[in-house]
């Protein structure tokens, strides 16, 4: 298996790692809940069925989930065929997914390649190839650990890590597509660093609350509470604030997004 790096994928997204509350929870009970609330619509952007792996790595459980194009999952004991994905994480990590405080993106997002992360991902080698893994893996991550009808994610203060300068949550990935919300607090910069600043895909910001600061290809402008702002493909571009606090929503599409 490949550990898989989402520095790339997520680069773009990305809630300060506040202890988790829910340590105790029954990781279990948490895996046999996500495996059977799982349905053929949480399927569909795969080409077949699946099984994962959760491995605990500071209690040393094991868990594997079979996860069929139709009907429900179910949790089987560990081993077998290579999963197409093996996760691996502590206790906490698992518990903060149950309880609804990160969703899984959040949980595996990086900066950079060197960044650790909460989550990690073992893939199987026949899921390299083709781009299966950000078509087939990625939804089928968020689908299999979101278990609303719809999916739902929680996102604000709290409820992540941070990355590129912000607290942010990964709203949702799928081919061309990115969200997430982003908040910021004094002594914060999202994208300060200038290999950051630039996309290939347009973007959309959505302030939530502000006054927030801004700089678009060394332009500063201020953005307002309810105001938008259309960020086209490889325009510059960073945001901080001075006081208070400030939140926004980007949506990112296009080819490569």
């Amino acid at each position: 298996m490949r550990s898989h790096s989402l520095s790339v994928a997520l680069a773009a997204l990305l809630v300060p790692g506040v202890a988790s509350a829910n340590v105790e929870c029954d990781v279990e009970a948490a895996v046999q809940e996500w495996a059977a609330a799982w349905g053929a619509r949480d399927a569909a952007p795969l080409s077949g069925p699946v099984a994962f792996e959760l491995l605990v790595t500071d209690t040393g459980d094991a868990f594997r989930v079979e996860l069929p194009r139709d009907g429900a999952g179910r949790a089987v004991p560990a081993g077998g065929d290579e999963p197409a994905t093996r996760f691996k994480a502590e206790r906490s990590v698992y518990c903060d997914l149950a309880s609804g405080r990160m969703n899984i993106l959040t949980t595996m997002g990086q900066a950079h390649a060197s960044d650790p992360t909460p989550m990690e991902a073992d893939i199987g080698v026949a899921w390299t190839r083709g781009g299966r893994v950000r078509s087939e893996l990625m939804p089928a991550w968020f689908n299999f650990f979101a278990t609303d009808t719809p999916d739902s994610v929680r996102f604000g203060f709290g409820h992540g890590r941070e990355v590129h300068g912000g607290h942010a949550v990964p709203l949702y990935y799928g081919e061309g597509l990115r969200t997430a919300w982003y908040g910021l607090e004094p002594g914060m910069h999202v994208n300060r660093d200038a290999e950051d600043q630039a996309n290939a895909f347009d973007s959309i910001f959505i302030v939530l609350d502000g006054p927030v600061h801004a700089r678009f290809d060394g332009q500063q402008r201020m953005l307002e509470k309810g105001e938008s702002v259309y960020v086209p493909a490889g325009m510059r571009h960073e945001f901080w604030v001075e006081q208070g606090r400030g939140e926004f929503i980007v949506v990112m599409s296009g080819e490569g997004a």
